[in-house]
């Protein structure tokens, strides 16, 4: 044994240079990995095509569906990709022209790609459709709602609401909602506009409205001089639907209708359903001297909301302005929503397949589509089940939107499709107003809240309890005669002083019911100390209504409050008494609570029976202030970490005292590691300072250890002993060095948040 230690220290400098460099050659290759994927030898690849307008006056649009799809790809590709396989987008403009719209079909479907995602418009969706069909290949729109679409098309998907859908809710929406009987329509001379035109009018006239004019908008000036000149001339126009497609169109029809100053109430179909379309508005001098000038009071359709989307689609959102640096908008938020769907069913395709070729690859994927037709059978999407009808739509929601203040926001009261009529007592919820029927189909109307919490004191943080204790505002904004849905409860209070029928301030604002409250309570909250002490935590509020289901009120984000500077300085102050705290964000989203009991009813035995509530969340996240820490609570392991190091300049008359001090320096640190823990309470996993601790319980053990072979070489070999106790100081040092440059890595960015 002795021989062997005189070898290894005879060739220490060789052996140390040689440690260095492989190290030095260990990064390398580590980083080379990790910019290449962790791929040695490129993989194959699964290509999808990507058809929308990436030139014209739809570019924006299309390339923004072009960063949602690529967003998701990239996540899957980050993840292991499909069988081991990466996706590959390739993109196919189609310029928003029906007759490109053809060829970039006809090369999409020579190509090797697999399955398609677009397009944008329902005019070269339905111009490219026949082209998929004949050569199989499966294609799945999010935007496209013309019903044309997937007639006789097996190979056409839909991941929104078809225009017959669209045009029934807006014409009930018209004439129960807005209370208007009457209803003057410009239509653009394209797909959508065309099918949507006479669907709405059959709709409406079928409900007793009246279509007092329909003109078929030409963007040109003369055109719209017409229109507007003939609508001046009508005292009682009703209320305006522009079914007008592209919305660049469409800007130019609203430019002169709101400088004419004409006070009519304007409704747009999907195509202007979007954040986008205030956008166009602002090089406009109006716009520029106040934003919002435009499209202030517009309604407009849209399949998706943020302000009452699920938390995925604010996560989606999240992800997207991290990656591109700008904010998505529905249409966006929908196409990475699709990529989700194409992605399963790649993946269901791949798992079945024996055959490589194309074709059968695209015949699998388009089954796996079909296959998606219930709640049961569904992807999990970003705001709920997808999942397709007879028709390959998607039964997708049709929600209605309002432009105020420059946002566009949830409207005060929607329009809910009702699944499961037969549930409901539907003639008694007729006769009361709560329910519409239109044909075969019944729809509810739905109470939008809006609701917001702003912090006022977070004042302490209880984490063997598991509970924190604030104080904040909680205020409510809807529509008059409707105060019982203010009588929300906190499913996750231990005590609060909330009291519905004692707000501290209530009036009316614009037509809408205002109720504020000022709420102090203590909260149960789930902490993670994983990362202790580089930990961040969420202190999660949350309250719902115990007795109306999202059929009947969903609570929303009041971002018109939330989104103001006042708001963000106040919750940034609200964390002030928490010195061991830094405030990272302070985020608001809607989700849904779901009850699959029958409640002992035997009519629902035989289905699936579910009740859905709307939960508001209010989640603040705070990061621990770690230097504080470090120099609170880890200075005396250091100093202990010193004291032993220096142990081992320590005299061979001293070894007694080497050994004593590493033993006593174990035990401090052990007691030093119950009081972190006893901070924390029974965690039942590892933390990552715990770690620190077993690396220094280590480095005890080592000197201790060193200090019996050092006492065994006084006897036996005293000519190594010098190289011996070299070597174990280099072995220290390293190791505290390496544990240090470890959590730096991993842990060293958040001293720079």
């Amino acid at each position: 044994m002795i021989e062997l230690i005189n070898k290894c220290l005879k060739y220490k400098r060789i052996a140390i240079c040689a440690l260095i460099v492989w190290l030095v050659l260990m990064v390398g290759v580590g980083f080379w990995f990790v910019n290449n994927d962790f791929r040695i030898f490129p993989k194959q690849s699964i290509s999808v095509a990507m058809m929308t307008s990436l030139s014209g006056p739809q570019k924006a649009s299309g390339l923004s569906m072009v960063k949602a799809v690529q967003l998701y790809f990239d996540k899957v590709n980050r993840a292991g990709g499909i069988d081991g396989k990466q996706l590959k987008l390739v993109q196919f403009d189609d310029a928003g022209n029906a007759e490109t719209a053809k060829l970039r079909a006809a090369d999409a479907v020579a190509s090797p790609v697999v399955a398609g995602i677009g397009h944008l418009l329902s005019a070269t969706s339905v111009a490219a459709g026949p082209i998929y069909r004949d050569g199989h290949l499966p294609i799945i729109t999010a935007s496209a709602t013309s019903d044309k679409l997937t007639v006789d098309n097996p190979y056409f998907f839909r991941n929104i609401f078809d225009v017959s859908n669209q045009s029934e809710t807006l014409a009930l929406y018209v004439k129960n909602v807005l209370g208007q009987k009457t209803t003057s329509i410009i239509h653009s001379s394209e797909e959508f506009g065309l099918s949507f035109t006479p669907a709405f009018s059959e709709a409406f006239e079928r409900i007793g409205g009246v279509v007092r004019h329909v003109w078929i908008y030409q963007d040109d000036a003369a055109s719209i001089d017409r229109i507007v000149s003939e609508l001046s001339a009508d005292r009682d126009p009703g209320v305006l639907l522009l079914a007008i497609s592209p919305n660049t169109k469409a800007k130019n029809m609203v430019l002169a209708l709101k400088r004419k100053k004409l006070n009519l109430q304007m409704i747009g179909a999907s195509s202007l359903g979007a954040d986008q379309f205030k956008g166009l508005f602002k090089d406009e001098p109006e716009e520029k001297k106040q934003p919002g000038y435009f499209t202030e009071g517009i309604f407009a359709v849209s399949g998706l909301m943020f302000d009452s989307a699920h938390e995925h689609a604010k996560v989606f959102a999240e992800d997207y302005r991290r990656a591109y640096g700008s904010e998505p908008d529905q249409r966006a938020a929908k196409y990475y929503e699709t990529a989700m769907v194409l992605v399963e069913a790649v993946k269901q395709a791949s798992e079945k397949q024996s055959e490589r070729d194309v074709s059968s690859l695209r015949q699998r994927i388009r089954s796996a589509l079909a296959s998606f037709d219930s709640p049961t059978r569904s992807v999990k999407g970003l705001n709920g089940p997808v999942y397709f009808d007879h028709h390959n739509t998607s039964a997708d929601v049709v929600r209605m939107g309002r432009f105020t203040h420059d946002e566009f926001i949830s409207a005060p009261e929607q329009l809910v499709r009702v699944e499961n009529p037969e549930s409901i007592e539907m003639n008694e919820e007729i006769a009361a107003g709560n329910a519409l029927q239109m044909g075969e189909r019944f729809f509810r109307r739905q109470h939008v809240i809006y609701a917001g919490i702003d912090f006022n004191q977070i004042t302490a943080m209880d984490f063997i309890r598991h509970t924190f204790t604030a104080d904040f505002f909680l205020w409510f904004r809807y529509t008059a005669g409707t105060d019982g849905l203010t009588a929300v409860e906190f499913p996750n209070a231990i005590s609060t002083n909330f009291r519905p029928d004692s707000p501290q301030l209530e009036r009316t604002i614009n037509g809408l019911h205002y109720r504020l409250y000022r709420v102090k309570g203590e909260f149960r909250n789930e902490f993670d100390f994983h990362d202790y002490p580089f930990d961040r935590q969420s202190l999660v509020l949350r309250f719902q209504h115990p007795h109306f289901p999202i059929q009947k009120a969903v609570y929303v984000i009041d971002s018109l409050r939330l989104n103001s500077p006042a708001s963000k300085v106040a919750q940034n102050s609200a964390f002030s008494n928490l010195h061991l705290w830094r405030p990272v964000s302070t985020r608001y989203f809607q989700q849904n609570m779901v009850l699959s009991s029958t409640n002992g009813d035997p009519s629902a035995f035989e289905t699936a029976s579910e009740t859905r509530f709307s939960v508001f969340n209010a989640v603040s996240v705070l990061q621990r202030r770690t230097e504080i820490f470090l120099v609170k609570s880890l200075l005396p392991l250091l100093l202990l970490l010193a004291i032993v190091f220096v142990t081992l300049y320590f005299p061979l008359s001293l070894l007694k005292e080497r050994m004593t001090i590493a033993i006593s320096s174990m035990l401090a640190g052990a007691v030093l590691l119950g009081t972190i823990n006893a901070r924390l309470g029974d965690t039942g996993y590892t933390i990552a300072i715990e770690y620190i601790f077993y690396v220094f319980f280590f480095l005890c053990l080592f000197c201790t250890t060193l200090a019996l072979i050092l006492e065994r070489l006084q006897v036996s070999n005293k000519d190594v002993i010098p190289r011996v106790t070299g070597v174990s100081r280099l072995v220290y040092a390293v190791t505290v060095l390496l544990t240090l440059a470890l959590y730096a890595l991993h842990y060293g960015g958040l001293f720079f948040l």
